[in-house]
């Protein structure tokens, strides 16, 4: 498979790695959540690591990845990052809709299609990590949450890492009450203008 370069790309003032950094980066603006692009850089078991974002309102790191390849490819940094320092989301490709899938009677279903967020596992009695299933967005409200789900469909928390409190959570279940269900209108304007940017007009992306 030919790996296509990334992208230097220019927005609110700061030079991203990519464009697809730069997307989310637009996506977050758009939600009104604050955000710190490569914030500060960790030495940790597996070497030194460097999370793309910090959003200070959630205490919660962000990593972009292009694709689940390029996502495994740092994965013993980022679970060392998870383990030593504190809750991490990966999320894979730009912003987007998740979730579409129907039960018989046409009701919307959650397809734990979300992105990883790798954290302690406060149901886990033996101590283990876990990871969850998590959804970026905006509730009805148009504030800013992330949703969580355990994928063994087990008990759910609105506090799942010991290691970093997470604030503006809602847990979901994972078969009856989709993240996207409960999103409102801030969230689908926040996934059009990451979508549409266009950046070579401009470093808003306009």
């Amino acid at each position: 498979m030919r790996i296509i370069p990334a992208i230097e790309t220019v927005y609110a003032g700061r030079k991203f790695r990519s464009r697809l950094e730069a997307r989310w980066a637009v996506f977050m603006d758009t939600l009104g959540l604050e955000w710190l692009y490569e914030h500060e850089g960790y030495k940790t078991k597996a070497g030194l690591y460097l999370p793309d974002f910090y959003l200070p309102s959630m205490r919660l790191h962000l990593e972009v990845k292009p694709t689940k390849e390029a996502a495994r490819d740092s994965g013993k940094r980022i679970s060392a990052f998870r383990d030593e320092v504190g809750a991490i989301l990966v999320v894979i490709g730009p912003p987007k809709i998740i979730g579409a899938g129907k039960t018989g009677n046409g009701h919307p279903t959650w397809e734990g299609e979300g992105y990883d967020l790798l954290c302690w596992d406060v149901n886990d009695s033996s101590g283990g990590s876990g990871d969850f299933t998590a959804f970026l967005g905006a509730d009805r409200h148009g504030d800013p949450v992330l949703a969580i789900a355990d994928g063994r469909d087990r008990s759910y928390t609105t506090d799942p890492c010991m290691t970093e409190d997470i604030l503006h959570t809602m847990p979901i279940s994972p078969h009856k009450a989709p993240p996207y269900a409960a999103m409102g209108e801030a969230f689908y304007r926040a996934v059009e203008a990451a979508n549409f940017a266009r950046f070579e007009h401009g470093e808003h992306g306009r």
